[in-house]
């Protein structure tokens, strides 16, 4: 089945703490605590930020370590494996597992994340923490607490993912207004390399209200694709992903082309760290019918939860993720059109061969995720 994996953008992180992306400079991020619940819709959970939701693949790669554990642990109990993990539950936690056990199952580019698991007495905590640390030199999230499993035998299910992308030509910048509210935003004039125009859907003999374009923010990391889009066209990772899919048939590139003559580019910065944005119906489930994970007393979800730090400004996007499960035994033409992003809008990042969307945002409110002026 394939899989929309959504980030409208797919934006992964940087240390907030400056203006220029992976710099210093004078702006922090807006900081969320991520408590206002996760839903699944379509093939992704999202968590809900006020107004806002986000989601993205990356805890699908823990939970695919946690499967491979548990079947380590089974064949050395000579029991049979298990592809799809289960939990005790409602209709609600089913659906929810049943994206993660989609999602592990994804292929991303390996470059950009780390996935592990194992139990206290494997010391995998200093494990984990000294080789995410190994293999990301730019790694701003705390390392994973000593404390974080209580007994020998509790489990720890871990993915880190982290894509540094600069734009070719750095945006002007400059307030602009979303939803009546000032807030900081980039902005460039007609022909500009860091902006392209994917599709525009907008009919020039007609007068429909609904706007939608696709836009592709230029990266110099050709590994993933930075894309913006406005109307219910893009306004879940499935109909994004087909799109582009569609867009590809014709331009395999996604090379785009330029804004007209004196049109306009405008959207946000975006800058937030969500912190514990936590997996709330999963808590105290049971595993079920998985073998090691549910023999004897079996095992339990005692903590899940992601960190998320992005940020997007006038040098380019930067998208940290960290997912962390803990277990526990019990009209007429135009010559241009303006594109301006000042009400809601959806953002994802997509790998650029598998063209998962990785990280998927959609963008309502400015409380939260912009910088007010």
């Amino acid at each position: 089945m394939t899989i929309t994996v959504l980030i409208i953008y797919s934006l992964f992180f940087c240390q907030f703490c400056g203006d220029v992306t992976s710099s210093g400079g004078g702006s922090k991020p807006n900081i969320i605590e991520g408590n206002d619940g996760v839903f699944g819709q379509g093939d992704y959970i999202f968590h809900k930020i006020g107004k806002n939701k986000i989601g993205h693949l990356i805890m699908g790669q823990a939970w695919k370590k946690l499967t491979e554990y548990n079947n380590k642990k089974n064949n050395e109990l000579g029991l049979p494996n298990i592809n799809d993990l289960k939990l005790e539950g409602d209709k609600n936690v089913d659906n929810l597992v049943r994206i993660l056990n989609l999602q592990k199952d994804l292929k991303l580019n390996k470059d950009y994340y780390y996935a592990n698991a194992g139990t206290k007495e494997e010391n995998i905590v200093s494990k984990i923490d000294k080789e995410v640390k190994d293999k990301f030199k730019s790694k701003t999230l705390a390392d994973l607490p000593e404390n974080i499993l209580k007994d020998h035998t509790d489990i720890l299910a871990y993915a880190y993912f982290l894509v540094d992308m600069k734009f070719p030509k750095i945006f002007n910048t400059k307030p602009i207004k979303f939803n009546h509210t000032n807030v900081k935003g980039i902005t460039s004039k007609g022909s500009f390399p860091s902006v392209k125009v994917l599709e525009d859907n907008r009919k020039k003999d007609s007068d429909n209200k609904e706007v939608n374009f696709l836009l592709k923010l230029n990266s110099k990391n050709n590994d993933f694709h930075i894309v913006v889009g406005k109307g219910s066209d893009y306004s879940t990772p499935e109909k994004l992903k087909a799109r582009i899919g569609e867009i590809m048939k014709k331009d395999r590139t996604l090379e785009g082309s330029d804004i007209k003559e004196k049109g306009l580019f405008h959207m946000p910065k975006l800058n937030f760290f969500i912190k514990n944005a936590t997996y709330t119906p999963f808590i105290r489930k049971y595993f079920t019918d998985s073998g090691f994970l549910s023999k004897g007393k079996g095992c339990f979800i005692a903590k899940m939860f992601d960190n998320i730090k992005f940020k997007l400004d006038k040098y380019g996007a930067r998208v940290e993720i960290e997912s962390v499960a803990c277990m526990a035994k019990c009209a007429a033409p135009c010559v241009f059109y303006n594109y301006i992003l000042d009400s809601e809008f959806y953002l994802a990042i997509v790998d650029s061969k598998s063209l998962e969307v990785v990280l998927y945002l959609y963008v309502a409110d400015p409380e939260g995720f912009m910088l007010k002026v």
